[in-house]
């Protein structure tokens, strides 16, 4: 073993080594993630070599200890397959197989048509999973599965990302955002925030929660969700909402939306009605906010450069703008 294994539990090594496994190799990886990862390329007792992902959870965050406990257990079709789940008196953590390469990380490699593509197929199952998970609620809930939106804990990261942008329009060397932009942001958050559970009625289904690109892991066949501590039931909106947060690109931003709408319509859903509409730029309005103010924290930490956090920055307070003169003009009141 390399000498960094020593940063693993040892109940994780306990366990390897109970079940057969030899670790020849351990990384941590890094790249601003909310847990700490490692990937673990370990050998069976069959001689065969694999690679496995340790996730070692922080003490607010283990909701998704439970959650793949006793509501996602089995379903291989949505979650990687895990291999054991730690509870310690001060440690948790789960191991699961690698089942592949983030989203992030396959589109960073392909050409702009091909990253349309594949992204607009990630919509697709995106699409399907909530197609086919509505019919699974009842026995979801009834395992435990949260199934009210959490509304508090969307204002609470919203007030994080205006301290974040505050925070950048007071630095004498940023020129991408303003006092004013700022000020213009807290007048928007004020009146949106206020009204939010409004726009959040409609059929819901299960939700991740968090479908960024870098907590969609692509397999050979098909993709798969890692990262479900947010998960809940609620309008499928919510997931389009944070999936459409890491394409900036405005040409294939909207194929990709219209992708996944057309998809849930064909299905049967109702996705061309005025409350569809709102419900998803309600939602892709929290949620934008909630994305700047985590990007702008990796910005803080060197995970992204000056130039990425002026582009994200610039994109995204004009969504937002977009999105609350839209809301504005049908408001529900």
């Amino acid at each position: 073993m390399q000498a960094d294994d020593q940063t693993l539990p040892s109940f994780v090594l306990d366990w390897l080594g109970q079940n057969g496994y030899q670790v020849n190799r351990v990384k941590r990886l890094i790249g601003g993630y909310a847990a700490t990862l490692y990937r673990l390329s370990v050998s069976a007792r069959d001689a065969k070599t694999c690679s496995l992902i340790y996730k070692h959870l922080t003490a607010d965050r283990r909701q998704e200890l439970t959650l793949y406990d006793q509501v996602l257990y089995g379903r291989s079709d949505l979650i990687p397959r895990v291999l054991a789940c730690f509870r310690e008196a001060d440690s948790a953590g789960i191991l699961m197989v690698d089942e592949g390469p983030t989203l992030k990380a396959w589109c960073q490699t392909l050409s702009r048509a091909q990253r349309q593509r594949k992204l607009k197929d990630a919509v697709r199952w995106l699409a399907d999973l909530h197609i086919r998970c509505e019919a699974w609620l009842p026995e979801l809930v009834g395992r435990g599965l949260q199934s009210t939106y959490p509304v508090s804990s969307a204002v609470t990261w919203a007030g994080y990302a205006i301290v974040a942008l505050q925070g950048l329009s007071a630095d004498e060397t940023c020129d991408f955002v303003s006092e004013a932009q700022v000020q213009e942001i807290v007048r928007m958050s004020d009146w949106f925030y206020e009204r939010y559970p409004h726009w959040l009625a409609g059929r819901t289904t299960l939700t991740h929660g968090d479908a960024h690109h870098g907590n969609i892991v692509c397999t050979e066949n098909a993709f798969l969700l890692i990262d479900w501590e947010a998960t809940c039931v609620a309008v499928p909106q919510r997931d389009l909402a944070i999936f459409l947060q890491d394409v900036l690109d405005a040409t294939v931003h909207e194929a990709v939306k219209r992708a996944y709408f057309e998809h849930l319509r064909a299905a049967g859903w109702e996705t061309t009605s005025h409350a569809f509409a709102q419900s998803f730029e309600a939602v892709f309005f929290d949620n934008t906010l909630m994305m700047l103010g985590w990007e702008i924290q990796q910005y803080h930490k060197g995970y992204l450069t000056r130039v990425e956090i002026a582009e994200i920055t610039r994109v995204k307070m004009s969504w937002l703008a977009t999105s609350f003169a839209q809301l504005q003009d049908g408001t529900l009141e």
